[in-house]
């Protein structure tokens, strides 16, 4: 088995449509939106860089401990190609660990089931090829033990599959990503002594997107909008705009631009009257400028347009590791 970060083999694909091979890069004025989801931008970079394990698929792996601190451990013969034929050969697994709503808006991952919110212990990118790139599949009747990291507080969570279907795209379509409820178990879990953390034991029949969370309520909620300054030029194809209350473990897109007022806007309220709320902005311009913003703000009673405004920085290792920084820690 051989275990590392992989930094070579595969860089990322963005929020932004931007795909990178290699250290080679594009922009496009006239990005598809659809295509405005999965990894964003910020996983080119080594901190949220796709892990990688390579096993033989007829010896499987055991207790593999990832980055952040998730656990995997994979039977023999688990995987089959994608067709359902039969895989004799090395497995290339590879996991993109968001343990924090700040990772989980990094990666265009909100926190949010058929409209309803939910609290999240986080969410992880499960993909696996053979050495050729081709995509490999979970055989019918097996599954991955994967040991997702919590907290020290302990939750009746329950496993999600992120689905991120986008056949009717912007500009009405505003679930261009959602988390489907897995079954109606709740997810086990266990206490760890030694790092004082509850972690919970998923078992998913699928690759992609897997999320331990829970149904979450939010009552006396009221409306935002985010007005954003700073980015050159501004639209939905470019600039992704998130809430993230202060307390709790949830992070909502605002997945809908108007131009003429030049602000964000949701179809569901998720932010309680009174509350403090993150508004984080990611977005790419020409020339691979970033441009970031974090700022705290306090939701009034009735509809705000709250104003932030984003500051440019190279698309480089140390802009992109504050940005992730401060993101891994909200």
């Amino acid at each position: 088995m051989k275990f590392f970060t992989n930094k070579s083999r595969v860089i990322a694909f963005s929020i932004l449509s931007i795909v990178y091979l290699g250290t080679t890069s594009c922009f496009d004025d006239h990005i598809d939106f659809a295509q405005m989801k999965g990894i964003n931008y910020f996983c080119r970079h080594s901190i949220l860089t796709p892990q990688e394990i390579t096993f033989d698929n007829s010896a499987g792996i055991a207790d593999a401990v990832l980055n952040k601190g998730d656990i995997v451990n994979i039977e023999p013969n688990t995987f089959v190609n994608s067709d359902g034929t039969a895989f004799d050969g090395k497995v290339y697994f590879t996991v993109v660990e968001s343990p924090s709503r700040g990772f989980m808006a990094m990666n265009s991952v909100p926190t949010v089931s058929n409209g309803a919110s939910l609290q999240s212990e986080g969410a992880d990118l499960l993909r696996a090829t053979d050495a050729t790139g081709h995509d490999l599949k979970i055989a019918s009747g097996h599954s991955i033990d994967f040991t997702m990291k919590g907290k020290a507080t302990q939750y009746q969570n329950k496993m999600y599959y992120g689905d991120d279907d986008v056949a009717d795209p912007r500009p009405n379509n505003t679930v261009l990503f959602n988390w489907v409820e897995a079954s109606s178990d709740t997810v086990e879990s266990y206490w760890n002594a030694t790092e004082s953390v509850y972690f919970y034991k998923l078992k998913p029949e699928q690759l992609g997107w897997i999320a331990c969370s829970r149904s979450n309520v939010v009552s006396n909620t009221t409306s935002v909008k985010v007005r954003v300054w700073g980015v050159h030029p501004i639209n939905y194809n470019n600039t992704a705009v998130y809430l993230v209350p202060k307390v709790g473990h949830s992070a909502y897109r605002l997945w809908n631009y108007d131009e003429s007022s030049n602000t964000f806007s949701g179809d569901e309220n998720y932010i309680s009257n009174g509350s403090q709320f993150y508004v984080v902005v990611l977005a790419l311009g020409k020339h691979e400028k970033m441009y970031f913003a974090k700022e705290e703000f306090t939701a009034g009673t009735n509809t705000e347009v709250k104003t932030i405004t984003a500051v440019e920085g190279p698309s480089s290792g140390g802009f992109l590791n504050s940005v992730a920084t401060q993101l891994l820690y909200l």
